[in-house]
């Protein structure tokens, strides 16, 4: 899915440049890190199991005219640990949210 959201959004940016219009374009993010601990297995005997979390986001925001807008918000989620390197696994990526707003 992640190709398909890729080409869709280098096509749209590539007709809007090509066309010469005045598109007002804004870029947005989030990065959150986050620890956690585990602790369910109610023995004072054993460590709770502690680990971190990452959630990334960006986002794309196109004004085309007047009337209509566009957003784009594609999101990253990992467990550090859990793959040998960020490049080599694309499953954790995906499209969190994305519309087009037509004003009347």
């Amino acid at each position: 899915m992640s190709k398909w959201f890729l080409l869709a959004m280098y096509v749209f940016i590539n007709t809007n440049v090509l066309s010469q219009d005045k598109t007002e374009w804004n870029l947005d993010g989030q990065i959150q890190l986050r620890s956690e601990l585990d602790g369910r297995d109610f023995s004072d005997k054993t460590y709770p199991l502690t680990f971190a979390t990452m959630r990334t986001r960006i986002g794309l925001k196109a004004n085309i005219s007047e009337k209509v807008s566009f957003y784009a918000q594609a999101q990253d989620s990992r467990i550090f640990g859990e793959e040998p390197m960020v490049t080599s696994s694309i499953k954790n990526l995906d499209l969190d949210q994305g519309f087009v707003k037509l004003i009347e």
